[in-house]
């Protein structure tokens, strides 16, 4: 069915969340203690319909955005969310649930 479906049918609010659980450099060939991306969205932010990409320009409430366009280790540093360590994850991630 679809969680964008099944959150239009019912009110319910979902969020995707993107992460690494280590980096592993080239040169290094190994596991390092480097940060890693993290991306978190609200799914009906991520429908791409030409009536939703126009719903949300119009939109004023820009606190759950950043310009950031890419998933990467390179990009990440970037975003809104800055750096916070693993334990924090869940933490970060129930904050972003309270403003959905």
């Amino acid at each position: 069915k679809g969680l964008a479906k099944d959150t239009r049918e019912t009110g319910v609010q979902y969020a995707i969340v993107v992460t690494g659980d280590h980096s592993t450099p080239i040169i290094r060939g190994d596991h390092s203690a480097e940060p890693v991306p993290f991306a978190i969205a609200a799914v009906n932010n991520l429908e791409c319909s030409s009536e939703t990409v126009q719903a949300q320009e119009d939109r004023q409430d820009d606190q759950l955005r950043d310009s950031v366009a890419f998933f990467g280790e390179r990009y990440a540093f970037q975003g809104a969310l800055g750096r916070f360590r693993g334990l924090e994850v869940m933490s970060v991630i129930l904050r972003f649930a309270e403003i959905l």
